[in-house]
């Protein structure tokens, strides 16, 4: 009997590694980039590891971000294996998922043999599959060591130190990019010229296995080097196939359901300060797996380390940080005394958690004002569900919603926030428009992300998913499953959506259908550009785990597919006023992503928005409000009110709606 046959698929899911820090280094290596995304200050439940190998705790969860971003939508889990030069802090976090699960070379096999059947490619390239499992097999070892063939290395074994030109960090990140890609090209166009399969692969799980028991500190089991050489050859087909822990999967949906912790209510941001050089990573000392073969085990080192710091994106109105007098813009230097400069987002965070009713001491630097400010800030008890709603200021009954994921949930809780907001508008006839914030929202499940897009679209496409063959869902009816609108109970009101670079696959197919169906304007930033779906696979031979792999696209209902191009805005604004948009961090910043399908794409509300500008400039709200208070010490979300001011001209545009129709559909809408 076919595994197929015998295996049990779980929901349906789109999500995204959404800005994880990706085993770049020894396959790649990438800088974090200038893009910033907000951080919770959780408190007693412990954080996930980004998904994606080696991943550190990222949630604008990306392979170069300089920021790590931990919005809970992102908490996708769940990788074993460290980035070969990162710091170690994150193992034991893993440890607690993996350490407990029995995997060896039967589950290794059983992996392979789901791919065979039912990974969207049929034909992989199985030379850099294998050599993606022997160096995740070495860059779990101490040191951790990198396989290279030897070509390759005597060609660059003595290149220079690279210099980087400029000040600007995004221009030195993107330069750095661009040096990591090239050499990137270079070692697997090498790789093309070596015989490297099944045999040579086992050739290096012995050499790694004599390795892990000789090891003096990092003594390494059988099961964690099998575990490390199977998320390697996952990671060679995408970057969003992978192994799952059962246990982090459960928690991080959970805690997407419910984020309440106690903390002081702030959210913290990382920027990576990048050096100017990039140093040769192939200047450690060498190893032979075998005599005589085309390549050689390179030991590893920190290239370049990069300066972490963490400040403060904005304390939450009402909360313990705002009323102690934290500001957005904070530089957090000190934690009860200890330095946390260069010090891991997710460790700076549990350090400021804490019970509620203890307090935290913060030592802060403040842009302005000379030497460390010393802030005293309560812990108490801070609750943040998916849904969050309010109406905003300035915009008389025009209603704020922010989804932070795709859950099982969330129809129903963003149904239930937008009646709440209906009520508070009752006098005034209801709302006269919505803002709906799909921001830093890496994705969930399809059907979640069909049902939302369906709730504010009368008729038309919403997505269609496009699969190998008919077999990978047996509930469906056809090869390829279209999804349409449906009239009943749609919601009418005048809309835009605000996305950016770490909206990510469900949110790209909402932000898709409401652009293409010329439902709503899209404002922000361009998404990450992950159009890609995988299924949660329950593995026969082992337990405590899914196998995470990539098994359809999804396209627009334009006939486009996002993979790497993403959704671009209607109307491009940059997170500050009169600042630039941030370089971010996309797919195609992943190695190994799927390729991108070129074709040609009009928005259909460029005429709306020309039409639309003219006003937006003469009502200027968002700029009023913003020179009202140029430094606030909650942050001025110029993304939002600048939105607001185009949901506003668009509502002076267009009739309004009849409120009969204004009305919210039954929980079973198809």
């Amino acid at each position: 009997m076919s595994l197929r046959h015998r295996s049990t698929y779980s929901i349906l899911l789109l999500a995204t590694v959404a800005l994880v820090a990706c085993r770049a280094s020894a396959e790649q290596g990438t800088a974090p980039s200038s893009n910033e995304s907000p951080m919770l200050v959780t408190a007693h439940e412990e954080p996930l590891p980004a998904d994606g190998p080696g991943a550190t705790f990222s949630r604008s969860g990306k392979e170069e971000a300089d920021r790590h971003t931990v919005a809970a939508g992102d908490r996708l889990a769940l990788a074993s294996i460290q980035d070969p030069v990162a710091q170690s802090e994150e193992e034991d976090e893993e440890a607690k998922y993996w350490d407990k699960i029995e995997f060896g070379s039967d589950q290794f096999e059983e992996v392979l043999e789901y791919i065979n059947q039912e990974y969207i490619e049929e034909k992989i390239d199985s030379r850099r599959a294998y050599v993606s499992a022997a160096n995740f097999v070495l860059s779990s070892l101490e040191p951790p060591g990198e396989l290279v063939p030897v070509a390759y290395y005597k060609q660059h074994k003595d290149d220079p130190e690279q210099k980087l030109e400029g000040t600007d960090r995004d221009e030195l990140n993107l330069q750095r990019r661009e040096l990591f890609r090239k050499r990137y090209d270079e070692e697997q166009a090498a790789w093309k010229e070596i015989p490297f399969g099944r045999e040579e692969f086992v050739q290096v799980m012995k050499y790694a296995e004599k390795a892990a028991t000789k090891a003096k500190k990092k003594k390494l089991s059988s099961h964690r080097l099998w575990m490390a050489a199977t998320q390697g050859f996952l990671y060679a087909l995408d970057p969003h196939s992978s192994l799952v822990s059962r246990e982090a999967w459960e928690e991080s949906t959970k805690e997407t359901q419910d984020a309440s912790f106690d903390g002081i209510g702030a959210l913290l941001t990382q920027r990576f300060e990048p050096s100017e050089t990039l140093k040769n990573r192939l200047s450690g000392k060498t190893r032979k797996v075998v005599g005589g073969a085309p390549y050689l085990v390179v030991e590893l080192s920190e290239e370049d380390k990069l300066r972490r710091r963490t400040f403060v994106e904005s304390p939450m109105p009402g909360q313990p940080a705002e009323k102690a007098g934290v500001w957005a813009g904070d530089e957090i230097v000190k934690v009860d005394g200890v330095d946390v400069v260069d010090m891991s987002l997710d460790k700076v965070v549990s350090m400021i958690r804490g019970p509620k009713g203890t307090q935290v001491k913060l030592s802060v630097r403040r842009e302005g004002t000379p030497g460390d400010l010393e802030i005293p800030v309560p812990r108490a008890r801070i609750r943040v569900t998916n849904v969050e709603g309010r109406i905003l200021e300035n915009y008389p009954c025009i209603g704020y919603v922010k989804l932070t994921g795709f859950i099982e949930t969330s129809y129903s809780d963003l149904t239930g926030e937008i009646e709440r907001l209906q009520k508070d508008c009752a006098e005034g006839d209801g709302l006269r428009g919505l803002v709906f914030d799909l921001r830093n929202n890496s994705g969930g499940l399809l059907n979640q992300g069909v049902k939302i897009a369906d709730l504010f679209v009368e008729k038309g496409a919403i997505v269609t998913v496009k699969n190998r063959r008919r077999a990978v869902f047996s509930f469906m009816d056809s090869q390829d499953e279209h999804y349409e609108a449906h009239k009943e109970g749609t919601l009418t009101l005048p809309m835009v959506v605000l996305v950016n670079d770490g909206s990510a696959s469900a949110s790209e197919i909402v932000a898709s259908a409401l652009q293409d169906n010329q439902r709503a304007l899209i404002v922000g930033e361009r998404t990450f550009g992950k159009a890609s779906v995988q299924t949660l696979i329950n593995p026969m031979r082992g337990q405590g785990y899914y196998i995470k792999l990539t098994v359809a696209r999804y396209f627009a209902p334009s006939k486009r597919t996002l993979q790497v191009v993403g959704v671009n805005p209607d109307v491009e604004v940059a997170p500050s006023i009169d600042g630039k948009t941030p370089l971010g961090f996309r797919e195609e910043d992943l190695s190994n992503h799927l390729p991108r399908i070129d074709s040609e794409y009009k928005s259909a509300n460029e005429e709306i928005v020309k039409e639309l500008t003219p006003c937006v400039e003469k009502r200027g709200i968002a700029r009023r409000v913003y020179q009202d208070n140029p430094h606030p010490q909650i942050k001025f979300d110029y993304q939002l009110y600048r939105g607001a001011d185009y949901l506003e001209c668009l509502i002076a545009r267009t009739s309004r709606p009849d409120p009969a129709m204004v009305r919210l559909p039954a929980e079973d809408r198809p």
